[in-house]
Parts: structure tokens; sequence; C-alpha cells
């Protein structure tokens, strides 16, 4: 295989011959062209902000120099190894070197190792599974320092042999990340195949997303999925502190960019970013921006079986809490890894071996072999949804319950009687509240979905509904009509919410009906109203007479007892649209009394004001498609 470079500014043909392989000291010395490619890489390394903390998270070791061993990119060099089957011996060599030059930071033991696998390595002749670990223990780190990024850029040709490795690494204690989310077609298969413990999104998603609603709206069930398996996502290639706001109100839980830190090399001084500008920015309003754990979800602080513990240790702990059965097992990052059963112990103590494991300290071995996989997920996620993943728990996972983390480290345990429990007390606490005719939630429920949209910075849309003209109509044609009126209005709310988490419908009271609407448009929700609008008109018209539908009036007595005429009933909106979240309690009432207003005299009944913070940007009277 002939290759030009570039030496000292002239080109230079050489030829590889053979294909280095991997011994004990390295790579063979045959091979003089390999050598002098190597001997030219090196590692820059880029801090991975935790916002929660502001602390560095991580570090992604970047590949650089390859221009001077004469590839014009990383993927050039890769893409070479791969021509001459090499990759794998090739990935070695950087794994090794990456986690010398990482062990030169100050910090890099208290931090995590982002380290970028390329997928070809699985068609590599020479690839075996365990070279890591040796590494490792070398340099006398563990296996949870150890990031692996993989990517969707190379198209895995084999799924079930891909999950096959990452299942090692993991067993073995290493983190999973997907790296460039969203730059192919099979993220969401990934996601489903791998279940990534990090999410990185590509910097399509990043770049202006503090100006595009409709990036925020992707990233945002991106994120929701990512926290309800347990994961944590990183916002890769944040430039500006526009992005940076972005991305940590709508729930990013790392930050990798220019904003915190440029990636340098060992011998310059690692300053980032964080020190100074990205550390101190929004970490108190993303505390309150998110909801905890609901208080009905009673979760227990289980003792968890830590990294180093012996055998006889782990029995010790069963002992000291016998009302307890498993114990969540971590790593030396406050990571859960799952669950160890009472009877994984008892099979091995009653084993012919059981009083010499008592005395083995290395119990890494057998954790790999008796931690059974639990479903994880975060403190802040909703608890419904905390639910709706139990409930779809497969046989190879324990049915005990879900692990809980905040931000990724272990916070408790949320048992399967706990959650029975909590159901329980929802459904009878649910019944108290709904409105009798309509089965809707009241005004207590209406106001809990306030009080908590008025500490969230995603964006949030409240609809106040009113049947105009439903005094006359009910006088005019009876109670029972009126009633049926209004569960026709009911049963259009139920089937527009239709079990959405990001939807509320509430019924406030007589005609006045309430809709909260997170993570959606105002286009979107204008659409829904005018369905609403129109659904209740065609239904209004099967209770009226012929006559009234058609001269489109109903005649009926005034306050003053004298007959007037009084336009057929119709549903007008009062929509505000606050565009940072933070709805201004305070001022709610006043705010929709006077879009309640507006909204009666509009000739379309709808009428929207736009808020940013506490001020209104915008206000759309008469509002038609055209207008939004």
């Amino acid at each position: 295989m002939v290759r030009t470079r570039k030496r000292n500014g002239a080109c230079v043909r050489w030829s590889v011959v053979t294909v280095v392989v991997w011994t004990e000291t390295g790579m063979k010395q045959g091979d003089m062209i390999w050598e002098d490619i190597l001997r030219e890489l090196d590692f820059a390394f880029q801090p991975i902000l935790d916002v929660a903390s502001g602390r560095i998270y991580g570090y992604e070791a970047l590949l650089r120099n390859y221009d001077r061993a004469g590839f014009e990119s990383v993927f050039a060099l890769l893409d070479y190894a791969v021509e001459n089957r090499a990759l794998y011996t090739l990935d070695l060599f950087l794994r090794r070197l990456a986690l010398q030059r990482f062990l030169q930071l100050p910090d890099a033991r208290k931090r995590r190792l982002f380290y970028n696998l390329d997928n070809r390595l699985l068609e590599m002749p020479d690839y075996r599974q365990g070279n890591t670990h040796r590494v490792l223990e070398e340099f006398d780190l563990p296996a949870s320092t150890m990031v692996f990024e993989i990517s969707e850029r190379h198209q895995f040709h084999s799924i079930e042999r891909m999950k096959s490795m990452i299942d090692t690494y993991r067993q073995q204690g290493y983190r999973i990340a997907l790296d460039d989310y969203g730059v192919g077609f099979s993220g969401l298969q990934l996601i489903y195949s791998v279940e990534p413990d990090i999410v990185k999104l590509d910097r399509f998603f990043i770049q202006g997303v503090d100006s595009d609603p409709k990036k925020r709206l992707f990233l945002q069930h991106v994120i929701q999925l990512s926290h309800l398996m347990g994961g944590m996502v990183v916002a890769e290639g944040v430039e500006t502190e526009d992005e940076y706001r972005a991305c940590v109100r709508i729930g990013c839980d790392l930050i990798q960019g220019y904003f915190v830190g440029r990636p340098l090399f060992i011998e310059d001084s690692i300053r980032t970013h964080s020190d100074s500008t990205a550390r101190d920015l929004l970490h108190a309003d993303r505390e309150s921006a998110i909801p905890h754990l609901k208080p009905g979800l009673q979760m227990q602080r289980i003792e968890p079986v830590r990294p180093g513990m012996g055998f006889a240790q782990i029995v010790e702990l069963f002992k000291r809490n016998p009302e307890f059965t498993l114990f969540p097992v971590l790593n030396e990052f406050e990571e859960p890894l799952g669950l160890l059963h009472e009877s994984s112990l008892k099979s091995i103590t009653y084993s012919p071996y059981g009083k010499d494991l008592l005395h083995n300290r290395d119990m890494e071995d057998f954790l790999s072999h008796h931690i059974r996989k639990c479903y994880v997920a975060d403190l802040h996620a909703d608890a419904d949804e905390i639910l709706k993943i139990f409930s779809l728990q497969d046989s190879m996972r324990s049915r005990d319950g879900i692990l809980i983390t905040d931000r990724g480290r272990y916070s408790g345990f949320l048992s399967s009687t706990a959650m029975l429990r909590y159901v329980y007390q929802e459904r009878i606490e649910s019944a108290r509240e709904e409105n009798p005719l309509t089965g809707l939630p009241g005004n207590r429920a209406i106001l809990r979905f306030l009080e908590d949209a008025a500490h969230r910075l995603d964006p949030t849309i409240i609809v106040y509904l009113d049947l105009d003209n439903f005094k006359p109509f009910n006088d005019r044609y009876g109670f029972q009509k009126g009633d049926l009126a209004l569960l026709s209005i009911g049963e259009s709310l139920k089937h527009l919410a239709g079990g959405s988490r990001n939807i509320f419908v509430g019924h406030v009271g007589g005609d006045d009906f309430f809709l909260g609407f997170r993570r959606h448009t105002v286009r979107s929700v204008f659409r829904e109203i005018r369905r609403l609008q129109q659904s209740f008109e065609r239904a209004r018209n099967s209770f009226l007479e012929p006559a009234d539908v058609e001269r489109d009036y109903m005649e009926a007595q005034n306050r003053y007892g004298q007959m007037q005429r009084f336009p057929l009933p119709v549903i007008s909106a009062a929509l505000l649209f606050f565009a940072q979240g933070r709805i201004p309690l305070t001022d709610i009432s006043r705010l929709v009394a006077e879009t309640k207003s507006e909204a009666k005299s509009a000739r379309s009944g709808i009428f929207i004001r736009t808020f940013s913070g506490s001020a209104e940007i915008q206000h759309v009277g008469d509002a038609s498609m055209a207008d939004v």
C-alpha cells in the first residue's frame, strides 16, 4: 500500500508492507513507517463540565498531530489503519497513550476519560477483549474511569456483536456514551440496543439552539428519554453563553465546547472556562427548575455495596440490615451497576468454596456474574414516567424496583411495593379532586400545575377556555342540555390530552376549562384550540332546535326578564405563552382576566399573549394561522 505524506514541507512516498502486531512490549520494530507515525501522535484533552456541581466531570481525549504523520484528518488515519487491517493494534496503542497523558492531569484520578471507539474494531482479525483491563491495572485505575464513546458515524455490520462487546465492557465496569447523537439515522435504534449511560448531542442540534424552538423541542424529548433510562446528556460543541444557558434550561447534565474549555495539550496549563464564567451561570436556576421526586413515592436510601468490599464485608452488610434482601452495587464514582440479591450470596456461602470466598478480597469477578440488571431513573424525572418504566420491565431485569440517581450518582431505591402504594394513593386523591360532571381534574390540580410551571424554565403555554353565552343557552334549553354541552367539551379535552405528560387539562368549574402545554409551539396549540372550537360547534348544533341553528342565534330572557337575541354558544380561548417558563403566579389571575376579555371580543374567539420573563413581548388579537 503506497501513501504520500509531508515531511518538512516536502512530499515523501512510502509503503507499508507488514501489519503491526501487538505484543507485551508494544509494536514490533519491523515496521519503521508505523513507528514514524506513532511517534508523531499525541492527545489534547477537552474538559466536560458537570452543570449541577460546576466541577469538571471528565475529559475527552482528542487525537492530535495526525497531520504531522501525513494524514488530513483523524478519520483518514483510522481509514488507513482499517485498509491495512491494523485498526485494533493502532487503537490499543492509542488507548495506552491516552491513559498515560490523562494521568498527567492534576485531577485525573477524580475524573473520567472519554475515549472514542471506532466500531470497525470488531471487523479486525486480531480483535480481542480484555486488553484495556490490563492497561488500567498497570496504571492503577478503576474500570469506571473509562467512558467509551461509540458513534453511528460508521454503520454497525452486526448489532448483535456490537451489543455483546458493549455488554462485556459494561460487565467489566466501563461506562458507555453514544457520541454524535443525531448525525446518522439509527440513533433511536442505538439508544434502544445500547442503553447508553451518556448521550452526547451532535453539534448540529446545539448551534443556535437558543433561538430555534424546533431544536429545543427535539432536544427536550431526547433528554427526557435519556433521563428516564437513568442516563445523562452532554451538550457537545457549546460555544456561546446563549447556547450554554439554553442547554442548561432544557435539562442537559454536562456541557462540552469552547465556552467551557478548548482542547489543550498536557504541556499547556489546563485552564477551563468553567473556572470563571460557565461554572457561575444558572446552577441555582436549574436546581429550582426541576421538580424532585413526588413525596408520595417513598424512596429508600439502602446502604450500597462499594468498590473494594470483600465477601465477608458484603455478608456483614446483609446481616446488619436484615430488613433488606438486596443491595445496590456502585462503582468508584457512586454510579449504580445493578442489584445484588441475598439469594446469590446464599448459593455461594453454602457452596464447597464458601469459606475460601470469605477471605477473598477481590470480588470483581463474583459481582460481575451475580449483579442483576435493574432499570435506573433520575430523581428529577416525572413520577408517572418512572412508573411507566417499571411497568415495561423485561425478564432480564429485576422486578424488585428501580434504582434512583441524582445526575448519575446513586440516590436511593424505589421498591415495587412503594410504587404500588403510590398508584393506589394517587387514584384515591384523583377521585376526590375530579369535577363530578366531567371527571376532569379540579382547581387543586390546576394550581399544582401552575406552581410547578412557576419554577420551570422550559416554554409553557396555558389556555383558559370559556363557553360564551352559556347562561342564556341554559335558560333557553334547560340544565340537562347545558350539562351535555359541558360534557362534550370535557370529552374533547380528554381526547386531546390522550395521556400525554406534556398536556394537562382541567375543569375550573361551570363553563370554564383549563389547558396547560409543555414543550409545544404556539402554532400547534392554536391548531388544537381551533379543532376544539369546531368540534364543540358540531356537538352544540345537535342540542339546538333547527330554527336556531339556521338563523344563527337564540332568544332567551335577559337579566331584566325581557326577551333578547343572543349569539349561539361558542368557545373563546385566552392563550398565554411563557417563552422562558417561570409563570408569574402573583399576576396570573389578572393576566388571565385581561386576556379572556380580549378573547371574547375577538372575531376568532382566540387572543394570544407572549411573555419573556415578566415582560410581554407580543400580543395577537383576532388570531389566525397567519398571525402565529
